[in-house]
């Protein structure tokens, strides 16, 4: 082999290598991008779930009548509400609100 076919030799398998290199690279530098897509949407769909939740229970509030009590007031009625519930009857208050929250829900479908 002479020289020149040796360096022909030595340029085609360092241009392969190199394609295969980049190739690689590409093809990981791909799955990073869809793997940041994949992950900004399931993000983006997380936040559009918790911003249905606060308005769900915005909309609560307000049903209830409290839409013009002040927020420390609201806070401090559901902080004191959840202390009840946890404790020993608590089971005996849940239930007591589930019922007049079914019936105030009930109440608002028969009146759409």
């Amino acid at each position: 082999m002479t020289r020149q076919e040796f360096a022909r030799l030595r340029e085609r398998l360092r241009a392969e290598i190199e394609g295969s290199a980049n190739a690689s690279f590409r093809e990981a530098r791909d799955q990073w991008a869809r793997l940041e897509r994949r992950e900004a949407f399931q993000r983006a769909m997380q936040r559009r779930r918790n911003t249905s939740r606060k308005i769900e229970l915005g909309g609560l509030v307000l049903k209830a009548g409290l839409g013009d009590e002040d927020p420390a007031v609201i806070l401090g009625l559901l902080i004191e509400t959840a202390r009840v519930l946890r404790s020993q009857h608590g089971h005996l208050l849940r239930a007591r609100l589930k019922e007049a929250g079914d019936n105030a829900l009930a109440d608002e479908q028969m009146e759409i």
